[in-house]
């Protein structure tokens, strides 16, 4: 069991400090973390993960470029990303299609580049912090 301020502090930890938005992540990442008191490392399945694959997300410069840089590193020094759980009835979806599919469980709160990455390797799996 991990408690959510391990899990905010690695959020922070992952953003890049000279962002201009920083502040206003920081406050995203506490509100998101602190909702739920215990985490853990899990392996998802990447099905399970409401992906946005072909939206305009899929084909954003900033993401491939980091998506990119992370190729480049190697997946070792690729920091988890964060996921929480997908609310089919009260969430208005992004991308109502995909919502509708009931086998997504989980939507990205941090490390959508990553998740791409992941998907561009052809990974199946990929382990993040979700809540309990």
């Amino acid at each position: 069991m991990i408690n959510y301020r391990i899990v905010f502090k690695h959020w922070v930890d992952t953003l890049p400090i000279d962002e201009k938005h920083f502040k206003e992540h920081v406050d995203m990442a506490y509100r998101v973390t602190s909702k739920y008191e215990n985490w853990e490392l899990k392996k998802i399945p990447i099905s399970e993960i409401m992906t946005y694959i072909g939206t305009s997300l899929e084909n954003d410069y900033f993401i491939n470029m980091k998506v990119d840089s992370f190729i480049d590193k190697g997946l070792d020094d690729v920091p988890k990303i964060i996921l929480i759980p997908l609310d089919h009835a009260r969430r208005k979806p992004f991308l109502e299609h995909k919502y509708d599919d009931k086998n997504i469980k989980y939507e990205p709160a941090d490390g959508i580049h990553r998740l791409f990455m992941f998907i561009k390797l052809g990974l199946k799996e990929v382990i993040s912090y979700v809540p309990l």
